[in-house]
């Protein structure tokens, strides 16, 4: 356990059901593996309420393809479901933010906020906030959502190597060579990679959006296993 800047840090996860109430935020668009894996650990931290704060507004406008994020009241209906499938008898507060800290740093009663390695500044943030107000620290549970170098991430997930062979079947279904050719046209407008031999094949109606449903928009394009797919 580690204190910066006046905050407790947990430097490994706490036991479950340490907490009776614990806070944490992000936008849930598509709710994926990660989003499950975040809010499962802040559900088995807490043993009675978890507030769960979801961006809109303000907050989503510097987000790439923000025109595509999924209406409020969808990411909230699929995190409350999400949540109360997983742990029963909660009470769960699932609400709009549109700054950095929604409840965190007005509700008085949380007991810890939970964070991955990538937002622990916010975290600090908070505690900064809630100094300010008077109100009591909030001990920092940090999520480890990266794969380490050994190959299996923090949390117990699967290693690596598996998780990429998931993510190419799922990125190159066993389809018909005109729809990867408008795929790779796509890479090209969206994402300013150019594919190797580009044809001009006109795509599907709405295919940009089909994509989006279809989880194919929250890829990693720097991963090299994708490379395959620019030749």
């Amino acid at each position: 356990m580690t204190t910066l800047e006046h905050s407790v840090v947990s430097s490994k996860l706490s036991l479950p059901d340490t907490y009776e109430s614990v806070v944490l935020g992000g936008t849930f668009d598509q709710l994926h593996k990660g989003h499950r894996l975040f809010l499962k650990v802040a559900a088995d931290l807490m043993r009675h309420r978890i507030v769960i704060g979801i961006c809109d507004g303000p907050m989503l406008t510097t987000k790439q393809f923000a025109e595509l994020i999924q209406p409020i009241e969808d990411r909230k209906h699929n995190v409350e479901n999400y949540i109360r499938s997983i742990k029963q008898g909660l009470l769960v507060q699932v609400e709009p933010i549109v700054d950095p800290y929604g409840p965190s740093t007005i509700d008085e009663t949380l007991a810890a906020v939970v964070v991955s390695k990538e937002t622990l500044r916010g975290g600090l943030s908070v505690n900064k906030k809630r100094g300010d107000r008077g109100f009591s620290q909030l001990n920092i549970e940090v999520v480890d959502l990266v794969p380490e170098a050994s190959g299996s991430p923090n949390m117990g997930n699967k290693p690596v190597k598996q998780e990429r062979e998931e993510i190419l079947l799922k990125v190159v279904p066993p389809l018909d060579p005109a729809y990867v050719r408008w795929r790779a046209r796509d890479l090209e407008r969206i994402h300013g990679l150019t594919p190797a031999n580009p044809r001009a094949v006109k795509p599907q109606d709405h295919y940009i959006e089909y994509m989006r449903l279809n989880g194919w928009l929250d890829v990693d394009l720097s991963d090299p296993d994708l490379a395959h797919l620019l030749k």
